[in-house]
């Protein structure tokens, strides 16, 4: 009998890039950890050859992380807890990810934003690798 092991994925240090959270820089929405107010900020990147992924880490705020894949428009996971609080309806989730690629490097991500009381709809975030 054969037997194959999932080693997972491989991700390695591909950079830095600046994240623009659009929606809840937009509204206001602040770190939880922090207080501060969410703003275009830095992001670790990663890739996975063996996926053909990559993750951004701290990206919404410190300990938040996602991933995606340009080839397939799909982000992971399907909900994110932000770590970050709209000023009126509090925790923020963004939901039902797609990427595209606009150019080398550049991606838009569109996100449904979503607090306790319902979705705000869908808007645009942006990465810009370095």
């Amino acid at each position: 009998m054969r037997t194959t092991t999932y080693a997972g994925l491989d991700y390695k240090p591909l950079g830095t890039g600046s994240y623009d959270a659009y929606f809840l820089r937009a509204t206001g929405s602040t770190v939880d950890a922090t207080g501060a107010n969410v703003d275009i900020h830095k992001v670790n990147v990663e890739y996975s050859e063996v996926g053909d992924r990559y993750r951004l880490t701290n990206v919404f705020s410190p300990g938040t992380q996602f991933s995606f894949s340009p080839s397939s428009g799909s982000v992971y996971p399907a909900a994110i807890a932000t770590g970050c609080s709209h000023p009126k309806y509090g925790p923020v989730s963004a939901n039902s990810g797609s990427v595209e690629q606009q150019d080398e490097k550049t991606f838009v991500f569109t996100f449904t934003w979503r607090v306790s009381a319902g979705s705000f709809g869908q808007y645009d975030d942006t990465l810009t690798l370095d």
